[in-house]
């Protein structure tokens, strides 16, 4: 797959979904600890507030996942095979 993408304009995209992808688990990981390290050391019900990380990595996801659905990666990804 990369072979195919160094011979095509899809390597910078590539990278770009990858780090991407990277950067909302590196979000999601950070918040289950933050909300792990709450319910074992704390021990006390607190009201939600939906904090901004929460909506960017929300809002990362749906862009990734339309990125992916597009007719133009379907096109690539036929092209590959």
């Amino acid at each position: 797959m990369i072979e195919v993408a160094k011979e095509s304009k899809h390597l910078l995209a590539m990278i770009v979904a990858i780090l991407v992808l990277l950067m909302l688990l590196s979000v999601i990981f950070y918040k289950f600890v933050e909300v792990y390290q709450a319910m074992k050391y704390e021990g006390k019900e607190r009201v939600k507030v939906v904090y901004t990380t929460e909506v960017l990595a929300f809002v990362i996801f749906a862009i990734s996942l339309l990125t992916l659905l597009s007719p133009v990666a379907f096109d690539f990804l036929k092209g590959i095979s």
